[in-house]
Parts: C-alpha cells; sequence; structure tokens
C-alpha cells in the first residue's frame, strides 16, 4: 500500500560531472564546482567573461537563489 504525503521536493536540472570513482555500490564521486554566494574574492581566470555575460551569470545565480534551485 502507497502513502502519498503530498510532498514534492526541488527539482534539479541534470548536470554533466566528470565521474572520479566508485565509493562503495550506491555512491559515485564526481567532481563539480561550487560557486560561494556573497564571497568577494578576485577571479583567478575570466574565460571571456564580458560584463554582459557577467551580469546574466550573476541574475541566473540570484534567480535559482530565490526559487529554491
Amino acid at each position: 500500500m502507497d502513502v502519498d504525503l503530498g510532498f514534492v521536493g526541488p527539482s534539479r536540472p541534470a548536470n554533466d560531472h566528470d565521474f572520479v570513482k566508485i565509493v562503495d555500490g550506491d555512491t559515485p564521486r564526481v567532481t563539480m564546482d561550487i560557486r560561494m554566494v556573497s564571497i568577494d574574492t578576485p577571479e583567478t581566470r575570466f574565460e571571456n567573461l564580458t560584463p554582459v555575460s557577467a551580469q546574466a551569470k550573476l541574475e541566473r545565480a540570484k534567480a535559482r537563489l530565490q526559487d529554491g534551485t
């Protein structure tokens, strides 16, 4: 018998991450970059980042923080 508690968890889009190794039967280890929000440090590389593309990235990050993704 299934019980529906009406809970819908947050949904996140799938992302490509580099596979590193299997830790155990149900735990893969992957690499992924993380972004520290509200941490102000100099950038170490820019990769063709322009003010327009940087602002677009900031707006996407802001929207994701606001909607819970």
